[in-house]
């Protein structure tokens, strides 16, 4: 192929891949989805992309370096103490949840579907793997209750390397390589990779660990420094052991993301960042590869297959957990009803789909059909269902509802009541003991300390916040709780009450809250003389310019309730304009 036509791919394959990801941030619906879409469009349906030609015996190791990177992410993201609260749950879900999944999606397989012992055991070992990378989001946008998103999120992220290892070992043994068909070889094979695994892994953290601390990498290359220690060390895990690599760095990168000794930010939002581009070419690439005529050809058994995981097979995981006994019963059925598929599913699928075809297995033709049949089932029914089952079940808020205050002063604990009697879980911050005793006097959820120390204690709580309010009378505390939480939260969630009295960069702000001549030495003056946080309803009958001519001069608009009960405080750049719906928060005098 001519380097031009490469290039035309490759500048295709990016751009629609990092493009699907964008419209899924704006409209919600699943990357992954949009992704595989895209990518059977631009491949087999239209042929303007052809993956096997532009990267050729290239596309495999590519896809083995991503998945890499995509789970030392993932590893990155995992956090201790959400283990030690539910490792119990988490463990049975990738232990005894997970073998009973392989063996009731084998005996369907096998006995029911009728493909052969090796297909159907190898197929099963591949779809045991869920998909963090659409769990996670999807988590997000529902506003799941943190235990529950933590149980699933450490679900996905371990089964991963444990699902990965197991289809390895069936590969191997499909290949033919010598007593790897025996119980006791199996076994040794499985030991040898954790052991292999967890060893490289370990090292590699300490060698960053170790570098970081004695200030051996410019802050400039800690990132770079990072990728390629990683690839560095699932490399030569892999060729000591050839399943070995991606327990390594799963490993290293969750004690990275542990460790207390250094600050490894700069390499976490890098990471993420590299994540997202990974993804999408990835997507957009396998996806490239599938033979439409195959996936209608096995339409029939990818049908049966798909009701299957998603009926009899997850709750048959989440029971076999014990979680029905260790959790609240909402919670459990709750996690009965997410399990989608993703991409470290399509790459083991696309990499041993092709290997096993040149080997002379005819079955192998349909391993990569019917497992992104499997995942566009599974994404598209649980992105339907999941919501549904979500708010029935009581698990989560369709809407914005967790707000967090840095700050617990005469003004903050007036917004902070006037929020928790619209429904809002508020949770004020401040290390000021007079100021914590009497946010407590209000019944108010209050955490002693600063919004650092409340990160280190409560990093779910973190992950969880929809809207962060920062309303100290210190505008730098407030700029440095904005920075410091860009790492967990978008800019769209982060308000600050504008520094009128002092120049502080734009950049190290949040969004400049309420209106002008709003800073806090105004805010709390208008306290002090008496006023009072209040919430109005406005309908036709009250309109917003009714509640501004009876307000005049005597009212200063804080918030919006809309009709979807999302909270929309009011913006200095961008003020609010309240239709006839919802309602309205605000300042004024005390009747």
């Amino acid at each position: 192929m001519e380097s031009h036509t490469i290039t035309l791919a490759l500048g295709i394959i990016v751009a629609a891949g990092i493009g699907c990801q964008w419209i899924s941030a704006l409209t919600r619906i699943p990357s992954i989805l949009l992704l595989l879409l895209v990518g059977i469009l631009l491949g087999p349906a239209t042929g303007l992309i052809n993956p096997n030609a532009v990267f050729g015996n290239m596309l495999g190791p590519i896809t083995s370096l991503s998945v890499a990177v995509i789970l030392f992410e993932g590893g990155m993201s995992l956090r201790l103490k959400e283990v030690k609260k539910y490792g119990i749950i988490v463990n049975s879900l990738v232990t005894v949840g997970a073998t009973a999944c392989v063996v009731s999606t084998f005996l369907l397989l096998y006995y029911i579907v009728g493909f052969s012992f090796e297909f159907s055991l190898l197929l099963s070992a591949i779809l045991v793997i869920t998909g963090p990378t659409v769990v996670t989001p999807m988590l997000n946008q529902l506003h799941v209750q943190p235990r529950v998103r933590s149980i699933l999120k450490w679900e996905g992220i371990i089964i991963d390397p444990i699902g990965a290892i197991a289809a390895v070992i069936i590969f191997e043994a499909l290949l033919g390589i010598p007593g790897h068909a025996t119980i006791e070889v199996v076994l040794f094979a499985v030991v040898n990779s954790v052991t292999f695994g967890v060893l490289f892994g370990v090292i590699g953290a300490f060698i960053i660990i170790f570098s970081l601390r004695k200030f051996l990498i410019p802050d400039n290359i800690q990132s770079p420094v990072t990728l390629m220690m990683m690839l560095i060390v699932y490399t030569a895990s892999d060729v000591i052991h050839m399943d070995s690599g991606l327990i390594s760095v799963t490993v290293m990168g969750f004690i990275l993301g542990n460790q207390q000794k250094t600050e490894v930010h700069r390499i976490i939002n890098f990471k993420e960042n590299l994540t997202v581009i990974l993804i999408s070419f990835l997507f957009i690439s396998l996806a490239g590869t599938i033979e439409t005529s195959l996936l209608i050809e096995a339409m029939d058994e990818t049908l049966v297959l798909l009701l299957f995981l998603i009926f009899i097979a997850r709750p048959l995981t989440v029971f076999c957990s014990g979680a029905f006994w260790k959790l609240e019963r909402n919670e459990a059925l709750f996690m009965c009803c997410i399990a989608p598929r993703g991409i470290v599913t399509a790459a083991m699928a696309s990499l041993f789909g092709l290997e096993l075809a040149r080997s002379g297995y005819p079955e192998a033709l349909y391993l990569t059909p019917i497992t992104f049949g499997i995942i566009i089932g599974t994404v598209i029914f649980y992105s339907f269902f999941t919501p549904l089952a979500a708010r029935f079940l009581g698990v989560s808020s369709a809407t914005e509802k967790k707000v967090l205050i840095v700050g617990a002063n005469a003004f903050a604990r007036a917004v902070g009541r006037a929020l928790v009697n619209e429904e809002f879980e508020v949770q004020l911050i401040d290390p000021n003991y007079w100021k914590v005793a009497e946010t407590r006097r209000y019944t108010l959820p209050v955490f002693r300390g600063t919004f650092l120390e409340y990160e280190k204690k409560f990093p779910e709580n973190i992950e969880a916040t929809d809207l962060v309010l920062a309303l100290t009378e210190n505008n730098d505390i407030n700029s440095l709780a904005m920075i410091h939480l860009r790492r967990h939260l978008d800019d769209s969630k982060l308000y600050q009450l504008s520094a009128s009295t002092e120049k502080i960069q734009e950049s190290l702000m949040g969004q400049h809250l309420f209106g002008e001549n709003s800073d806090f030495s105004s805010l709390s003056k208008l306290i002090e003389e008496g006023y009072v946080v209040k919430c109005t309803k406005l309908s036709s009958n009250f309109t917003f310019e009714n509640w501004k001519e009876k307000h005049e001069g005597n009212g200063t608009l804080l918030f919006q309730i809309n009709r979807n009960g999302i909270l929309m405080p009011q913006r200095l750049e961008n003020p609010l304009i309240p239709k006839d719906s919802g309602k309205i928060i605000y300042l004024c005098k005390d009747d």
